[in-house]
């Protein structure tokens, strides 16, 4: 959804953040609803993105928590589908593997649990999707997104740059630079 930043904000909000951004172009606003498994959908986790008139982009939050919670449930979705994009011994430290073997016990039947795992699951014909829909249950997203944005840094998921610009306004909002 793309408008003016007027049309969330107040006038105080307005000023506080054009102190930092300059004169802004346009905000288009970003939603991560946070989607558990058997529950309706909880709170959404919105991001406003701000171009300014010099083809500046921000990342705007209501406040630091925002921007954890909102970078958790980035992080939560792209573990959930694209699991092999994460490094193997940090992933299964949040995989029930027994769980899985159990489950899949004629695909797995030499399977080594002490081996690598996620390894021996692509060997055995999972990876990608089949892979995401095998660990299902048995990988504890909660946790890992969590763990990784603890370990690594929400900027770094939001900018690439886990030494990028914040700069939290008088209002309490976050401002980051892309």
């Amino acid at each position: 959804m793309t408008g003016q930043i007027g049309d969330w904000f107040s006038l105080d909000v307005v000023r506080a953040v054009t102190e930092v951004t300059g004169k802004i172009r346009s905000v288009d606003r970003e939603d991560y609803e946070e989607d558990r498994e058997g529950q309706e959908r909880e709170n959404k986790r919105v991001c406003w993105r701000i171009i300014t008139d010099d083809g500046c982009e921000y990342m705007m939050f209501e406040d630091i928590r925002s921007a954890e919670r909102f970078t958790v449930c980035h992080v939560r979705e792209e573990i959930r589908t694209e699991p092999e994009m994460f490094d193997h011994d940090w992933l299964i430290t949040f995989i029930d593997l027994q769980g899985i073997c159990d489950d899949h016990r004629a695909d797995m039947a030499d399977a080594d649990i002490g081996g690598d795992p996620v390894q021996q699951l692509n060997d055995a014909g999972y990876y990608g999707e089949n892979l995401t829909d095998m660990l299902g249950s048995r990988l504890d997203l909660d946790r890992a997104s969590q763990d990784m944005v603890d370990k690594v840094g929400y900027r770094h998921f939001l900018t690439g740059d886990v030494d990028s610009i914040e700069v939290t306004v008088r209002t309490g909002h976050v401002i980051l630079k892309v």
